[in-house]
This record gives C-alpha cells, structure tokens and sequence, in this order.
C-alpha cells in the first residue's frame, strides 16, 4: 500500500513539471488580429457612454483583412446585446459605427537561431453615425499591440503594406513593366544613333 501512495505521489509532483514545460503555440497573427479588434471594441463601446445604441450597421474601411475586424467586433457587439447588419443593408435612420483601419501591421526580428520576436499591431478609428440629423460622433483612435516570441515568422509581409496583394498587378509589375521599360529604352538609343548616322 505504502507503494502505491509513493507512486502516486510521485506521479502527482512530476505533472505539472511536465506540462509546465510545454508552452502553448503562439496564436496566429489572424487571431491575434481578432483579439485586438475585439479588445476595441470594448473600448469603442465604452467610449459611446451611455448611448450605445440597440442596433448599428458595421463597415469597417481600409482593412487587409476586413473580414477578421468585422468578426472581432461583432463578437464584442454581440457581447453586450447590440444587433449588428452588415453596412451594405443601410437604411434612412440607422446607426453605423464606421471604423477605419489605420495600421494593422506584424513585424518579426531575428533574437538568433529558431526565435524570432513578433510585434503585431492595430490602431483603428471609430466614429459613430446616427441615425437622421444627428452629428458624427467621434469615438477616438484606439490601439493595441502584441509582442511575444515565436520559432518562425509567419508570410505576412503583405499586411505591412495595409493591402493586400494582386497576383496579376505583381506580375506585371515584377517581370512584364521591366521588361516593357528596357524595351522601350534600347529602342530610343538605337533610334537615336540610326537617326544621327544618316
């Protein structure tokens, strides 16, 4: 008996060492995205006092990953009873809540070997339309970043630019355009020196 209480203890002190060791993947730079947003949204709720409205249409303006902002704050919204339609649905009398996205942005630096550290980053403005002859409230700028460590940087060099890319726009831009512009180029000198010879 006295085994199996020894076993037991041992087996009870050696768990969380065990998992204590193990630490959770970081989110990825989406989710992280939508934490903010959401985090935002909170602030953005709180800035509206005590007239938050029943019901707003949603538009969220200038985002890489719209759809990620609009899932942060509906989240938020919802949270706290606030019936959200999409923008596109707007009515005479509605309440919108615009929210532009200023930056959203992630960096990785190299800490050495397999270990890099990340910043993620979303600043956003928010204003409030209501519904009618109402004045545009101006809810603030809010901002919220995240820096942690993580093995890998994620392909997210595109999200610094705040747009996202077009495969055809950077074909053409990185191997046709070039192209056309020597082209274009060796054509004048040559035109130039033919000119010039006779």
């Amino acid at each position: 008996m006295a085994q199996l209480v020894t076993a037991a203890l041992l087996v009870v002190l050696l768990a969380p060492s065990s998992s204590s060791a193990q630490e959770p993947a970081p989110q990825p730079v989406a989710g992280v995205f939508r934490q903010q947003a959401g985090e935002i949204g909170s602030d953005v709720l709180a800035a509206m006092g005590e007239a938050v409205p029943l019901s707003v249409a949603l538009a969220v303006e200038d985002a890489p990953l719209k759809r990620v902002v609009e899932n942060g704050f509906l989240e938020t919204l919802a949270g706290r009873g606030v019936a959200v339609h999409d923008a596109g649905a707007f009515t005479e009398g509605s309440n919108t809540l615009r929210v532009l996205v200023l930056q959203q942005s992630a960096a990785f630096d190299s800490l050495g070997p397999a270990e890099f550290r990340r910043t993620v980053r979303t600043v956003l403005e928010a204003r409030l339309e209501a519904g009618g002859s109402a004045p545009i409230r101006y809810l603030g700028t809010f901002e919220r970043t995240l820096i942690d460590t993580t093995e890998s940087p994620e392909p997210v060099e595109w999200i610094r630019t705040g747009s996202a890319p077009d495969a055809d726009d950077s074909t053409f831009s990185r191997i046709v355009a070039p192209l056309v512009i020597i082209g274009a180029a060796a054509l004048i000198v040559y035109l130039f020196f033919a000119v010039r010879s006779s």
